[in-house]
C-alpha cells in the first residue's frame, strides 16, 4: 500500500520521493534513474508544488509525520474493531514525542 504522500504521484516522482528519503542526492538519484540531474530537479519541483513545501527538510517532515500516523492508526485498530478517532491518535503521537524528546 502506497504511503498517503505517494498518491497522486507519478512513477517517477514516487521513486523521486523514496530517493529522497532514503539520503540519495539529486546526482544519485539522476544516474540511478538514467536521467539528468535537471530532470530530477523538476521532478523535485513539482513534488514541493504537490504538497505545497519549499525544501526537502519540510517535504521529509511531512511524510515522516505521515508514516507515524498510518502506524499508529494500523496499531490501534489492530488493538480493537473499528478506526481511532483523530483524538487516539493525537494522544499517542504526543506521547512518543515526549519520550523522543526527553531521550
Amino acid at each position: 500500500m502506497a504511503d498517503l504522500i505517494e498518491r497522486g504521484l507519478t512513477p517517477a516522482r514516487r521513486y523521486v520521493l523514496v530517493a529522497l528519503r532514503s539520503g540519495l542526492s539529486v546526482s544519485e538519484i539522476a544516474r540511478a534513474m538514467g536521467r539528468s540531474p535537471f530532470t530530477v530537479r523538476n521532478h523535485i519541483k513539482e513534488i514541493y508544488r504537490t504538497y505545497d513545501v519549499r525544501s526537502r527538510p519540510q517535504l521529509l517532515a511531512m511524510t515522516t509525520e505521515e508514516r507515524e500516523r498510518r502506524l499508529v492508526r494500523f496499531m490501534l485498530s489492530n488493538d480493537r474493531d473499528g478506526q481511532p478517532t483523530e483524538s487516539e491518535v493525537e494522544t499517542i503521537l504526543s506521547r512518543w514525542r515526549k519520550t523522543d524528546a526527553s531521550g
